[in-house]
């Protein structure tokens, strides 16, 4: 008799627990990219007490969670029914991509009794991609000294902390790094793209109208949804000359027009500087070239990278970092620790 028993309750059990939802037929039917809203609908019949929706991009991942809501009757806590034939809408205000990902996948997940064991069922949409123009820059780009603690010769997104004419000095054939960052306009997915690194003098011309030394050249990646890559070029400065000289540095991706573009004039973005020979004595009359500097990446409240910037190590309230950013809250990083900063105005 108790085997019996046994034998029904594991039955029972086996059947509450492979129970799944009658769901079908998910469709994302608007996607607000301004207001942060998405509306989807599906097919489903039954009685529940509560029902969670989450929206993936991609894969099923917590990373990729992009929009979630909740049905349940707040007011009496009871069940609620879909006949059969019903088709549910509904909308979340909690959509941040500023693009429609190429697949979409909704986990709904009911409970039929408060208490009651969860019930899941997992559907997926794929979206009709609708094809953005492609284009492609050189978004900015930093030049750090790796001997000398990473100090930072030039960061272009803040051009404007270094003096002039002439403040990115560089010694001939000593090693630098120089990390260069590509945007891509557009929803297309983009494989080796080619990315130049060129060095020239500057008593020949500037560039493009001067033939640079031998360039540098790697690739970069773009998945369909990804619009900012960075590479890095460790290097040493070209010796063009035994005496000092006016340096000229470009980069250039898809410099041989490889891949059809909007604008093919703003591909690239460089400097000018000075290049001074190994064991010269280099006195310039502003000698703010030399302030030590500190790599500040900034993110916005969702962990997305916004940009990086380069700070005066001895600014600890980031002032000029604030005065180029709008109004609101950011995720500052610094070398291994990050700190919460909002914005007022």
């Amino acid at each position: 008799m108790k085997h019996l028993l046994f034998c029904l309750m594991l039955l029972l059990s086996t059947k509450i627990y492979s129970q799944t939802i009658d769901a079908s037929d998910f469709t994302v039917d608007n996607v607000d990219i301004a207001g942060h809203r998405m509306d989807f609908s599906f097919n489903i019949t039954g009685t529940f007490f509560k029902m969670d929706m989450r929206v993936y991009k991609n894969s099923e991942a917590p990373s990729n969670l992009i929009s979630f809501n909740s049905k349940v009757d707040e007011s009496n806590y009871e069940q609620f029914t879909f006949p059969a034939g019903t088709r549910y809408s509904t909308y979340s205000t909690n959509y941040y991509l500023n693009y429609i990902p190429t697949k979409l996948i909704l986990v709904i997940s009911t409970w039929e009794n408060q208490g009651s064991p969860k019930i899941a069922k997992t559907l997926t949409y794929y979206p009709p991609v609708t094809p953005l123009p492609t284009n492609l820059k050189i978004d900015g780009f930093k030049i750090t000294e790796s001997s000398n603690n990473n100090k930072v010769i030039f960061d272009s997104y803040n051009a404007s902390q270094y003096p002039s004419p002439n403040p990115k000095v560089v010694q001939s054939t000593k090693n630098y790094n120089f990390k260069v960052f590509i945007r891509k306009e557009g929803n297309a997915a983009l494989n080796d793209v080619n990315v130049d690194f060129l060095q020239y003098d500057t008593f020949w011309g500037t560039y493009p109208n001067t033939s640079p030394s031998s360039p540098k050249n790697l690739k970069v990646n773009f998945e369909q949804d990804e619009n900012l890559k960075s590479v890095d070029f460790f290097s040493n400065v070209t010796n063009f000359s035994s005496s000092t000289i006016g340096w000229g540095l470009v980069f250039h991706v898809d410099r041989n027009n490889n891949i059809s573009e909007t604008n093919e004039t703003d591909n690239y973005l460089g400097v000018h500087g000075i290049a001074y020979p190994a064991g010269t004595t280099l006195r310039l009359a502003n000698s703010d070239y030399s302030q030590d500097y500190t790599e500040v990446m900034v993110f916005n409240e969702k962990g997305k990278h916004i940009k990086t910037f380069s700070a005066p190590a001895d600014d600890k309230n980031f002032s000029e970092i604030k005065k180029q950013l709008s109004v609101g809250s950011y995720i500052f990083k610094i070398n291994n620790s990050t700190k919460r900063i909002k914005i007022y105005r």
